[in-house]
């Protein structure tokens, strides 16, 4: 499971204090590999896998108006709250592996903006900018850092936990690779900042 605690934040932080272009680490690799894998993987096998990859999709679908959602297109896949509800972009080009796990994984930004919302607080939006992230006082930039880290860490729990709610069948080991894989990318991503 995709747990962190405090001193696995403190270890990001250390992380993102390193110059990461000189020191990736093996599995930070393996990680990045396995997204190219996954993001390749567009033909089904069989007529059961493709079966299900629809039946997967047309419950995400379902679930995103249930909720609200609109899906548009775009280049990467992304949630964006607003007052009518939310958007979700879906990347086109992608495997149905990527895309059944990165929607799952944008329906937990939604539960983050929506639990956060019930609380009376508005962490999603409010407890950093994109300004905090290029501020140029370091603990500023590192606060943010690990907002995002705890945040993207909290979509991808709450995306595990919707697919076994709603019915929607996942590999586990392969939805947690992913996650992984993409941590290490905003580990990447991060540490040009921090």
């Amino acid at each position: 499971m995709l747990r962190l605690n405090g001193s696995h934040e403190f270890a990001i932080v250390q992380f993102l204090r390193y110059d990461v272009s000189k020191r990736v680490s093996r599995e930070i690799k393996w990680s990045m590999d396995g997204i190219k894998n996954l993001q390749q993987s567009k033909t089904m096998t069989t007529h059961e896998a493709a079966k299900e990859r629809n039946l997967n999709e047309t419950k995400i679908r379902r679930l995103c108006k249930r909720l609200g959602i609109t899906i548009t297109s775009g280049n990467e896949f992304a949630y964006y709250p607003n007052s009518d509800g939310a958007v979700i972009t879906e990347r086109k080009r992608c495997g149905s592996t990527v895309w059944v796990f990165s929607m799952l994984h944008e329906l937990g930004h939604h539960h983050i903006e929506g639990a956060t919302q019930k609380d009376g607080r508005d962490l999603h939006t409010r407890t950093y900018t994109d300004a905090d992230i290029t501020d140029k006082r370091r603990s500023t930039r590192q606060r943010a850092a690990m907002y995002i880290v705890n945040e993207e860490h909290a979509a991808w729990e709450y995306g595990l936990h919707l697919a076994t709610v709603h019915g929607i069948t996942i590999d586990r080991t392969e939805y947690e690779r992913y996650a992984a894989s993409c941590f290490a990318h905003y580990l990447i991503t991060l540490a040009a900042y921090v």
